[in-house]
């Protein structure tokens, strides 16, 4: 036979079958229907999702900190500082206003002994940084 292209000859996309009915409907064999965006999760709410897992991984658990933070130190410091992450033996405090920072730094030492009185011995806290944040 004879290798020139002819006209006659069936491309791959044609000799796949179609059902009767799609014939004709505008619907290429090989290309599938693009699914909908409901599917697909938004990178920020990944990332938000690591992120949080990861903090409350660190040195014995974000999480277990923020409630000793809440039961030692309770209203108003608990409302206006939080603790954000550790890392290490540094912890980050997010607070409400400049107002808190500065009155925390006054604080710093009380807030280093009553937390690490609670703590664990693995779990000490050497110094704490405040910084302006969510809550």
């Amino acid at each position: 036979m004879n290798s020139i292209h002819s006209p006659w000859r069936l491309t791959l996309a044609e000799t796949i079958f179609i059902p009767p009915g799609k014939i004709g409907q505008g619907v290429h064999p090989l290309k599938k229907k693009r699914s909908s965006n409901k599917e697909f999760t938004p990178i920020g709410n990944i990332l938000e999702k690591l992120l949080n897992e990861q903090r409350s991984n660190s040195s014995g658990g974000l999480f277990h900190l923020i409630q000793v933070w809440k039961n030692i130190f309770g209203p108003p410091i608990s409302d206006n500082a939080k603790p954000f992450a550790v890392k290490g033996r540094l912890l980050l405090v997010h607070v409400s206003s400049s107002v808190w920072m500065h009155q925390l730094h006054f604080l710093k030492a009380d807030l280093l002994d009553k937390l690490n009185s609670a703590l664990q011995k693995n779990q000490r806290i050497e110094d704490i940084k405040f910084k302006i944040g969510q809550l």
